[in-house]
């Protein structure tokens, strides 16, 4: 059951809210985040929040981790029986299900050997329309996001999810300016990344000491003569390699010229939305940590964060 009301000025939610209900469902404005996360918390209820939680750009376009200081503090002083979790939607996709599912299966080689990953390449380069109001409207200083904010965090959710710190030591960028007909557009944030990671294991051991990710994120990639791309490959230290294709919601093992398919253990949704509020409830109901919860979800913004802070600027629409 749902119930709607109207929001306070200052990004909390009436009394009679958080009355009738036991979960709170943040999809606001992503600058609006942190006021209900805070608010939902001492209140004593569950969350589940859009992505990201919150911004790590002021509006002027520059690096800030004020929101994100506060939303660590928040978080590392919570008590466990709280379910917080992120809903950042590529993590629930049908090929990243798969992926969770059958972890232990694909890191195991043929002498059933478990082996770690050494490197992951990862691209989300999409086919979009910039003089969209939408996309005009999240990607934009006014709403404190740029395309690592908004899509980089998919990318990097998969090495935080295996409890991974992804370090930035190389970035490139470019932000798309353009005309159509009689319509000029300049963003104001990036709209094309690539960036290099060196990743440190936190409390597992999924990675080898020198793993690194490459990974690409774009928008208008046809005004830049590409196509769209939705995959992520990681490449095991057996150099065996495992693809995820997110458009047809694969994962395929390749080794030697062998491939070996795997398939869902359960039943999964095309839809990932439909997955992540299944994979909340049940995180309730079992009392157990979500696969995108808020610790893991700060691993990825702070790696975002450190991102924005190098970084050259390049021509990659022509």
């Amino acid at each position: 059951e749902f119930s709607y009301f109207h929001v306070n000025e200052d990004h909390s939610l009436p009394k009679e809210a958080y009355e009738k209900a036991e979960v709170i469902i943040i999809h606001s404005k992503n600058i609006t985040h942190l006021g209900y996360i805070i608010d939902a918390i001492k209140h004593r209820k569950h969350v589940l929040c859009e992505k990201p939680l919150v911004p790590v750009l002021d509006k002027e376009g520059n690096p800030t981790d004020i929101y994100l200081k506060c939303l660590e503090e928040i978080v590392e002083t919570t008590k466990g029986d709280l379910i917080l979790m992120d809903a950042e939607h590529y993590s629930y996709k049908k090929a990243s299900v798969i992926f969770y599912e059958n972890l232990n299966e694909i890191l195991k080689d043929e002498n059933n050997k478990t082996r770690k990953i050494k490197s992951i390449e990862g691209s989300l380069v999409e086919i979009d329309n910039p003089y969209k109001w939408r996309t005009l409207a999240v990607l934009s200083r006014e709403n404190q996001t740029g395309l690592l904010g908004d899509t980089m965090v998919h990318l990097l959710s998969f090495i935080s999810n295996l409890r991974g710190k992804a370090t930035p030591i190389y970035r490139e960028y470019s932000q798309f300016e353009g005309r159509c007909e009689d319509k000029e557009v300049k963003y104001d944030v990036d709209t094309y990344d690539y960036v290099d990671y060196e990743i440190e294991n936190v409390n597992k051991d999924f990675f080898t000491e020198d793993a690194k990710a490459y990974l690409t994120v774009a928008k208008f990639a046809d005004k830049a003569g590409r196509e769209d791309k939705k995959e992520m490959k990681f490449v095991l230290d057996d150099d065996s390699e495992v693809v995820l294709d997110f458009k047809e919601g694969s994962v395929i093992k390749t080794k030697n010229g062998i491939t070996e398919h795997y398939h869902e253990k359960n039943i999964v949704s095309s839809n990932e939305y439909v997955n992540i509020l299944n994979h909340f409830y049940n995180a309730m109901s079992n009392n157990h940590k979500p696969l995108t919860s808020f610790y893991n979800s700060l691993l990825t913004l702070r790696a975002i964060y450190e991102s924005y802070k190098i970084g050259q600027k390049v021509e990659f629409y022509n």
